[in-house]
Formats: structure tokens, sequence, C-alpha cells
């Protein structure tokens, strides 16, 4: 697929807050005693972490006004 910049960008930031959220989802779980719960939303926070990277890459290979 081809995106602009401007798509990755708020890709980005989807990403980022859905991090938050599952951040603070994991935190209610555990003050929850519920640790299995904990676990899967860190396996989620770990997949975010991973696609924030990859926008970060290809946003690098994006030129301005340009589509990657």
């Amino acid at each position: 697929m081809i995106f602009t910049r401007a798509e990755i960008n708020a890709a980005g930031s989807f990403v980022r807050q859905a991090r938050a959220l599952a951040e603070a989802v994991a935190k209610i779980l555990r003050r929850g005693g519920d640790n299995e719960g904990a676990e899967r939303m860190d396996d989620i926070i770990d997949a975010l972490d991973a696609e924030s990277e990859y926008l970060v890459r290809l946003s690098g290979t994006t030129p301005i006004g340009g589509r990657a």
C-alpha cells in the first residue's frame, strides 16, 4: 500500500494512544489481582511498540510530500 507522510504520522499517533490505553488497562488489572490479564496486555503493548518502530522506519523513508 502507498501512504502519505501525514497518514503515517496519524497512524503513529493512533498507536501511541492505543499504547497509553493498554498501559492503563494493564495497571488496573494488576491492581485488581488479574496478573494473567495484565500479562496479555503486556503482549499487546509489545506488539504496539513493534508497530511504532515500523512506522518510524517507514516515515524515515518517505520524502516530505511523497508516498511510502
